[in-house]
């Protein structure tokens, strides 16, 4: 036993009753998400995964990244200091849409926030088929439209989802799809437009 532990206080015995009743041992592994409940993954932790990843393709773009106090429908604040040919400072708020498989929402609650991007990751739970879209809440409404997803009783009552998007959704979305060097080019881009719509 290492000199640093010091048992002189201890009292032995204490866990015995429990112990003999009986003990169960779970062991997590990286590769296995907790459960939330029967057969279901914990969506928070899937969350914080496709959080950390965006922020590192965020900053490595050379992007700054601030965190709201409170959950207002902005999950994250991508914002870059300019040089002096253009705008001193560019922000834009992101709300982040993370799952293990593949779905496409949209709610109307978001319209009412200004220079939004929705940003989409798929299959966050396998590096090599994981995939990110962004768009603004425009863009995202006007692919809605496409698809005739906006006639739907759902969308009337204010959210439309999809959870198998077909090749078709997909053609459509791929012009919004992001690679890691791609950030600060559309944030700036997001910037910009909010700028022309209060000139």
């Amino acid at each position: 036993m290492r000199k640093q532990y010091d048992f002189d206080k201890a009292a032995q015995g204490t866990h015995h009753k429990r112990y003999r009743q009986g003990v169960s041992l779970r062991v997590i592994d990286g590769s296995n998400l907790p459960e939330n409940g029967p057969g279901k993954k914990d969506t928070q932790l899937t969350e914080l995964a496709g959080r950390f990843a965006l922020i590192s393709q965020l900053t490595g773009d050379g992007l700054e990244v601030a965190l709201p106090i409170r959950d207002r429908g902005v999950d994250l604040i991508a914002y870059a200091e300019l040089d002096e040919q253009d705008s001193p400072f560019a922000a834009c708020p992101i709300q982040l849409k993370v799952t293990n498989g593949r779905r496409f929402e949209l709610d109307r609650k978001y319209e009412r926030v200004a220079n939004l991007l929705l940003v989409y990751i798929w299959d966050m739970k396998d590096a090599s088929k994981s995939r990110t879209y962004a768009l603004t809440y425009a863009e995202a409404l006007e692919v809605m439209r496409k698809k005739g997803f906006t006639e739907t009783l759902s969308w009337k009552r204010g959210r439309y989802s999809v959870a198998s998007p077909g090749t078709d959704l997909l053609k459509m979305l791929e012009q919004y799809r992001m690679r890691p060097k791609g950030w600060r080019s559309r944030i700036l881009s997001a910037a910009k437009q909010k700028e022309r719509k209060t000139a």
